[in-house]
């Protein structure tokens, strides 16, 4: 069952982020074509996508300065099997894309909150997409 429900949390923040990266991928086309002059260490893309990272933290009920990584860091050092499956497959395809193994673990930090919930993370998706249909029906009006 702690798989199901790590698998279940996984999709939503894919399902979050992928919103998300739906709705500005045109600005974070511009970002990545801006960077291709810039140095590396001052990426727009990457600070845009840090940004996205805490707005779907916030979705899911975190507080608005941890980052997702973080939370599942978080639930792996506490022993929540569902949370340290979670964190395990982040830290898979982390190290998969981006060589850095041990990423939810590495990933926190001492100022970090954080206050979990389970039905604030589903309340948070649900009422996420109720507002974007919401506007759609708003455009669908105009």
């Amino acid at each position: 069952m702690k798989k199901l429900s790590a698998a279940f949390f996984i999709f939503l923040i894919i399902i979050t982020w992928a919103t998300l990266i739906g709705l500005f991928w045109v600005y974070m086309l511009f970002n990545w074509l801006y960077d291709l002059k810039t140095t590396p260490e001052y990426s727009w893309l990457k600070g845009t996508a840090l940004s996205q990272d805490l707005v779907v933290n916030r979705i899911l009920g975190g507080d608005h300065k941890t980052y997702v990584s973080s939370v599942l860091g978080n639930m792996k050092t506490n022993k929540s099997r569902g949370g340290t499956y979670a964190a395990n497959f982040v830290d898979w395809w982390w190290k998969l894309v981006f060589k850095q193994a041990n990423h939810c673990i590495g990933a926190m930090k001492p100022t970090d909150i954080y206050d979990f919930s389970a039905r604030r993370a589903i309340a948070g998706v649900v009422m996420f997409w109720l507002n974007l249909y919401l506007i759609y029906l708003g455009v669908q009006a105009l």
